[in-house]
């Protein structure tokens, strides 16, 4: 019997490489074929992810809880190097050699690369482009039905901005906001 195209055996192999199995002799009763296989259930997963996080938890009881995925430290790392003329090169080196591409944050990336004032600038361009927003949504909530779609998009790129570098071209928030920028660009009330 194949699984995808890979023979059984081989595929219980790579598996057990991924899944780490506990004792040897179940390994092997269960590579033999004797009984059937179930690989995951949800009360497995719901257990072992709960066990996990108590490991964690227990292994290092003053480390940042496990949601922010490490930003806190990049942030940190960031923050730490940031000075008034910004740098040439977009990542910075960890002291344990680890290269950090990006900040994961784009108000801290802006700042790093750019400087603290360009970082500075950045902030206020965005809360004078989410004021714009807003007193075009108030303007024209009555007459066009996507009035609020410039004001929800900037939200969405500074809340999101937040936790990850958006500006790069793989991420589709960056080229909604220059979408929804053009009507916060033209004023069409008519003259008086």
């Amino acid at each position: 019997m194949k699984i995808l195209g890979i023979p059984e055996e081989e595929s219980l192999r790579a598996i057990y490489m991924v899944a780490d199995a506990e004792e040897e002799q179940q390994r092997n009763r269960l590579l033999t074929g004797a009984e059937p296989i179930l690989l995951a259930s949800a009360e497995d997963t719901a257990a072992g992810a709960e066990a996990a996080a108590e490991a964690a938890a227990e292994e290092n009881p003053e480390a940042e809880d496990n949601y922010t995925n490490g930003r806190m430290e990049i942030f940190r790392a960031y923050y730490k190097n940031l000075n008034k003329i910004g740098h040439d090169d977009m990542g910075i080196m960890e002291p344990d050699g680890n290269f950090l591409v990006h900040a994961h944050n784009i108000y801290l990336q802006v700042a790093y690369d750019h400087g603290i004032y360009v970082g500075a600038a950045f902030i206020l361009l965005g809360l004078g482009t989410l004021i714009q927003a807003a007193v075009y949504f108030y303007r024209h909530r009555e007459d066009r039905v996507c009035a609020a779609l410039p004001l929800a998009i900037l939200i969405l790129f500074a809340v999101a901005g937040l936790t990850e570098w958006i500006f790069h071209p793989c991420c589709p928030i960056a080229c909604c906001l220059l979408l929804v920028l053009g009507p916060l660009l033209i004023d069409s009330r008519k003259a008086v």
